[in-house]
């Protein structure tokens, strides 16, 4: 999750440090592109916000992405973690379960729907080989009807 992000604005970022800093005599044709491509992003953004709404949804949600401001995580152990995903800004966020499985972290479960706006609590149960995910919404009318996920162990 967050690797992405980094790997994005550390390329995002040597562009333009690199361009300003650096001869501009020394860097072939190939290093000369992507510090022109660079240079020219905030007018090309500017240029793309004209399309109606189209331009401000695709800006809005590349930034949510980068950012990380939609994602929420709501439960978090050595074996699992549960959090909202922002997809985008005309949806709500997804519901997505991870294993995590020494430096990685594998996806088990996402929401088929993005109704998971308000979560209210997270229980887990251990058994032997199945670990049971209890999530408690808003769309819930009891708490006897959580979303109940299980993850082998």
């Amino acid at each position: 999750m967050w690797t992405f992000r980094i790997i994005a604005w550390l390329f995002l970022l040597t562009g333009v440090i690199t361009f300003i800093v650096g001869h501009k005599s020394q860097f072939n044709l190939l290093t000369k592109i992507y510090f022109f491509t660079f240079s020219t992003l905030p007018t090309l953004i500017g240029l793309f916000l004209l399309v109606p709404f189209l331009g401000v949804v695709l800006i809005f949600s590349l930034f949510g992405q980068l950012s990380g401001t939609g994602d929420a995580m709501l439960f978090n152990n050595n074996d699992i973690r549960v959090q909202t995903t922002f997809l985008g800004v005309l949806g709500p966020p997804y519901l997505d379960i991870y294993k995590k499985e020494g430096l990685f972290e594998k996806r088990v479960y996402r929401s088929q729907t993005g109704w998971f706006n308000k979560v209210d609590s997270v229980k887990t149960f251990t058994d032997k080989n199945i670990m049971t995910i209890a999530v408690y919404h808003d769309k819930s009318e009891d708490t006897s009807s959580p979303l109940i996920v299980k993850v082998p162990n």
